[in-house]
């Protein structure tokens, strides 16, 4: 549609708008240009706005999808995290209670033993020695808790288009500028975003990154969203 493009000096906010073709219905301008997005009359509308005159009279409050649903806003998606948190630091630790003796009971000699370290100014003891007993405990701890991580997270993203803490605070994920839609996600769009969030959570500081990275971009996307393609909206 770059036809109906105006010059950038003149670009108003992105949003839906009376459409210059076709009388009757809207079109969606995405900030730069109109697009092949079009709606009836019926549906939200900041009116007043002729791209080719001047800016519009009303814009929307933030940023939104391709087909204009509000973005989820940073301080809802950390609250959903935050809620994702407890569900799933109760889920791993049930699960893995067979583990805590174990843990527990090696977690302390070596404690122990590195107290006596400093005290006396020897090496350090790593606490991967099989003397300890903790390499088999946590290493099966943290699968569990990988498991549970993503059978929660894909299960309810492909099912209910979001995880437990989402959906208490509204949010949805949705594919990149389909915000209308009410289903859940593709499995496949589901797998991929989740698989590659907890591979984000290996690397060093860029779990922190993506964590901040929507509140720099217009989509507000983190790296996980990226790479699959999503985002995520307000649904209330």
């Amino acid at each position: 549609m770059s036809e109906y493009n105006t010059p950038s000096s003149q670009l108003p906010p992105m949003g839906w708008y009376p459409d210059p073709v076709t009388p009757g219905q809207q079109r969606y301008w995405d900030g730069g240009a109109w697009t092949n997005q079009v709606a009836p009359v019926s549906q939200p509308s900041w009116s007043g706005f002729d791209p080719h005159v001047g800016a519009a009279s009303r814009a929307p409050s933030g940023p939104i999808t391709a087909d204009g649903v509000p973005l989820a806003g940073w301080w809802s998606r950390v609250g959903a995290l935050l809620v994702d948190s407890v569900v799933l630091a109760v889920v791993v630790g049930v699960a893995g209670m067979s583990f805590s003796e174990a843990i527990g009971v090696g977690m302390e000699a070596w404690l122990l033993d590195a107290t006596r370290a400093v005290e006396t100014g020897a090496s350090m003891p790593s606490y991967t020695d099989p003397q300890y007993g903790l390499v088999g405990p946590l290493t099966s701890l943290l699968l569990i808790s990988l498991a549970v991580n993503l059978i929660y997270s894909i299960g309810l993203q492909a099912w209910r288009g979001g995880t437990l803490g989402m959906l208490a605070l509204g949010l949805r994920v949705v594919p990149t500028g389909q915000g209308r839609q009410h289903d859940g996600l593709p499995l496949g769009v589901a797998v991929l975003r989740n698989i590659a969030y907890q591979m984000i959570g290996f690397l060093l500081v860029l779990p922190l990154i993506n964590g901040l990275l929507p509140l720099f971009n217009a989509r507000r996307q983190t790296l996980h969203d990226m790479i699959a393609r999503t985002q995520v909206v307000k649904i209330r």
